[in-house]
């Protein structure tokens, strides 16, 4: 197997694997059409992103995950300890253009030229781009009505992987990031609760090779109380080979933080399988009415990283 393909395909790979239901099947639908880049008005910012009309830069949240993989079979080595923090998503309405920044790697900008029309679908667009031995591929999850796996307005996610190709074996920087139109803290309900369904994307770096995401989730908010229940059911497929993983089921906990629409949140104890997770997270909409959180999913025989996004029941 040629390796520069194995690697320019693991970020496409993981977002298509979750969005077709469990980590174990990919999207099977019409590609959407290619965006046309359209003349934006001046100023202001944009109050969803279904329809993007202004430049604007979205401060998100982003996880890193670093590893060297074997070309042979994707085994991992050199794993890095995984970072989370600000990730900046800049849109050019006028050439509908977005640049990602993670404050670790060289900001990568992906033009409409960089579209893939054949991998891209309702659900995802992809893009990618290549100079010298450093390729970066872009998957964004698409807001709107015509997202055939959840229909978010106010709330996305995407994964940016930058590899550096040398001989058998490629370094891999791969960071999901959650971001949209934060919910104002004054807007914050301050009774009641709030149950999102939800959708979970990632990778996992492990000994025996690489493994997309997907699987089951759910967030459970209490706004009076100021805390959040998580749930996870992650289920992995390993992309040289096409075995499958079993995390177990993660239960957690957390908080929102006082005078804000963050929260953070982490597993009450590990899982059956030895796998335990951290979330870092934020509402977006009026009212909470969407929710996008980070996670960090930990073992003895590797480590994950990924997204939860979802809107309320």
């Amino acid at each position: 197997m040629r390796f520069a393909a194995f690697a320019g395909s693991i970020c496409a790979a993981c977002l298509l694997s979750a969005c077709g239901g469990g980590g174990t099947e990919g999207v099977s639908s019409t590609p959407a059409p290619t965006p046309t880049p359209v003349s934006p008005p001046t100023g202001g910012t944009n109050s969803t992103l279904t329809n993007l009309r202004v430049s604007q830069t979205f401060e998100g949240l982003g996880v890193v995950n670093r590893f060297t993989a074997a070309a042979s079979n994707a085994a991992t080595s050199n794993r890095q300890p995984q970072t989370g923090g600000a990730v900046q998503v800049r849109y050019d309405a006028s050439t509908g253009s977005y640049t990602i920044a993670n404050g670790q790697l060289p900001d990568a900008s992906f033009s409409s030229a960089d579209r893939s029309a054949t991998d891209s679908t309702p659900a995802i667009s992809t893009y990618s781009k290549t100079s010298g031995t450093r390729t970066d591929n872009l998957a964004l999850f698409n807001p709107g009505t015509g997202n055939t796996k959840l229909a978010l307005t106010y709330a996305s996610y995407g994964g940016w992987q930058s590899t550096n190709t040398t001989g058998s074996s490629a370094d891999v920087a791969t960071t999901f990031f959650v971001y949209g139109i934060k919910t104002a803290p004054s807007d914050m309900p301050i009774n009641g609760m709030g149950s999102y369904k939800t959708t979970l994307d990632g990778l996992f770096a492990g000994n025996s090779g690489v493994y997309t995401l997907g699987g089951g989730s759910a967030i459970v908010a209490d706004f009076a109380a100021g805390t959040i229940d998580f749930s996870m059911t992650p289920l992995g497929r390993n992309i040289a080979d096409g075995t499958t993983k079993d995390f177990g089921a993660i239960l957690g906990s957390g908080t929102i933080g006082s005078g804000t629409s963050a929260f953070t949140g982490t597993s009450d104890a590990a899982s059956m399988n030895g796998y335990s997770a951290t979330l870092q997270g934020q509402f977006y909409g009026p009212q909470a009415a969407e929710v996008g959180s980070t996670f960090l999913l930990t073992g003895a025989d590797g480590q994950g990283s990924g997204v939860i996004v979802g809107k309320k029941n």
